[in-house]
């Protein structure tokens, strides 16, 4: 049996950093810890999936060109604070949804079609600022409790 080499080694370490942050495998300190140093660039690799996009619709959420994360992912570089940031936040922004509309599958369409409350943007397409996953969390409470859409 071949030794992973350190870089294969290390990539198995990060497997599933979106998956844990979804999931809340992760404490809120340990997560605001791991913002702060950088989450790996491998977990652009894992969003697309997760979220049925393209990786250029999740780029544009992060706030990365496409040629600046393919180097990120490829060189095994952490992500800076402001990106890690955004990927905690659409990573937050999906587990509610999914809690909320009882699946993940349900969630990656809810995020990916216009909506009405949302003045017919896709929330997706919000989750770029603080002020847009502000009004998606509203749009999640009103879905979730019954309230004014």
């Amino acid at each position: 049996m071949k030794a992973a080499t350190h870089s294969e080694a290390k990539r198995k370490v990060h497997v599933g950093v979106f998956e844990r942050l979804i999931n809340s495998k992760i404490t809120p300190t340990a997560r605001i810890s791991q913002m702060r140093v950088g989450f790996p660039a491998d977990v652009l690799t894992e969003i697309p999936g997760v979220l049925k996009l393209q990786k250029s619709e999740v780029f544009k959420v992060i706030g990365l060109p496409p040629s600046t994360a393919s180097k990120f992912i490829r060189e095994h570089k952490l992500l800076d604070q402001s990106t890690s940031e955004r990927v905690d936040r659409l990573a937050e922004i999906f587990a509610l949804a999914s809690d909320t509309l009882g699946a993940a599958d349900a969630a990656a369409d809810w995020l990916a079609a216009s909506n009405f409350a949302l003045g017919g943007e896709r929330p997706i397409d919000l989750l770029d600022t603080a002020l847009g996953a502000e009004q998606v969390r509203r749009a999640i409470g009103n879905i979730r409790y019954g309230g004014v859409l």
